[in-house]
């Protein structure tokens, strides 16, 4: 028995042994490893502190003496000044992001930003892609148009936005030809993008409609919210497509746009249609158009269906004087509770 039990204490103490120099050597680890990080949060924060005065002195429209301060920062500081330069973009405009170019193109971070578009870790390549998009790189134009391929969504995305912030117009044709490729919420990016264009993007579009009819509704609503008004003929053309969907696209990117003499009549026949969407938005077009000879048009409309109902009685508030007649007129009826609701929050926003 004694044997036994020396020989389980013989096996057991080197175990215990073993096992407590493991777990100090793992704490002592743990430990190292926040001492570490917690000298390398302050070590950054230190040269944010110490750099931020020469960056916001050159971004604020300081003489170049700051910039060529910022020459002398060394290579191994260059991704805090990359973080300092990026910094304020995200929130402002004007003449910061050239500003900024400037520093970054100065300081050769550009050129590091672009070699990390082909990078092996995707999320480099997704913040390079951002950061090119906020300085306004168009040297990087060409690369990110090979990013919209990327295997890696959050890429793509980065990518797209950043081709709307730099605006070249070398990005259009390939931000179009992608636009039936995308899922719903990449779309939105395209769409977002492409608006930065305005009427330069027009004629793409329009062929990418030719050869895509399935997206002409989603087309139709980014040529409007891109106020693109060169796209009038195509949307008085798209405004009496078979599709239901079509055809208020295409009315309510005419009214984003602006009812012209070309389209009104097309407006206003959309405002008969036999489906209640196009109609709302024929209702909406009119209200934007401000043309005070649609009012008795769309008092036909105050008894439709509720949504063009309110489309005509909003409409209506904003045609002067002869929209207001029509609502009073309205609102004296026995159900003409919607035009009383129109009128009462009109005086009370009168009265803000």
């Amino acid at each position: 028995m004694n044997t036994i039990a020396d020989a389980v204490h013989a096996a057991l103490v080197p175990f215990l042994a073993l096992t407590a120099a493991v777990l100090f050597l793992v704490v002592c680890h743990v430990l190292l490893h926040h001492a570490v990080r917690e000298f390398a949060s302050r070590r950054k924060a230190a040269l944010l502190n110490l750099y931020r005065p020469a960056i916001d002195a050159f971004l604020h429209g300081a003489s170049d003496e700051a910039l060529v301060r910022l020459r002398g920062i060394p290579r191994r500081h260059r991704a805090i000044v990359a973080s300092l330069l990026l910094e304020p973009l995200r929130v402002a405009e004007g003449s910061l992001p050239g500003r900024a170019h400037r520093a970054a193109e100065t300081l050769g971070i550009i050129k590091e930003w672009e070699a990390a578009l082909t990078g092996r870790r995707w999320w480099l390549r997704a913040d390079a892609a951002v950061a090119l998009g906020l300085v306004r790189a168009t040297s990087a134009v060409e690369p990110l148009i090979r990013a919209l391929d990327d295997p890696y969504e959050e890429v793509r995305a980065a990518a797209v936005e950043a081709l709307g912030r730099i605006g070249d117009n070398r990005a259009i044709v390939p931000l179009v030809a992608r636009f039936g490729e995308q899922s719903r919420h990449q779309r939105v990016r395209l769409v977002d993008a492409l608006q930065h264009f305005g009427d330069d993007a027009v004629p793409p579009l329009l062929a990418h409609a030719h050869d895509h009819p399935a997206d002409l509704a989603a087309i139709a609503d980014l040529l409007g919210n891109a106020e693109a008004a060169g796209a009038i003929p195509q949307l008085i053309e798209w405004s009496v497509d078979d599709r239901e969907a079509v055809r208020s696209a295409a009315i309510r990117a005419i009214g984003a746009i602006g009812v012209d003499e070309r389209a009104y009549y097309h407006v206003l026949r959309a405002l008969n249609d036999e489906t209640a969407s196009v109609r709302a938005a024929a209702a909406f077009a009119l209200g934007r158009s401000g043309r005070e000879e649609a009012a008795p048009y769309l008092a036909d409309r105050l008894g439709d269906q509720w949504q063009v109902a309110a489309q005509s009685a909003r409409a209506l508030s904003r045609l002067g004087h002869a929209g207001r007649d029509v609502l009073e007129a309205a609102a004296a009826q026995q159900d003409g509770g919607l035009a009383r609701q129109m009128l009462w929050g009109d005086r009370a926003l009168s009265r803000v």
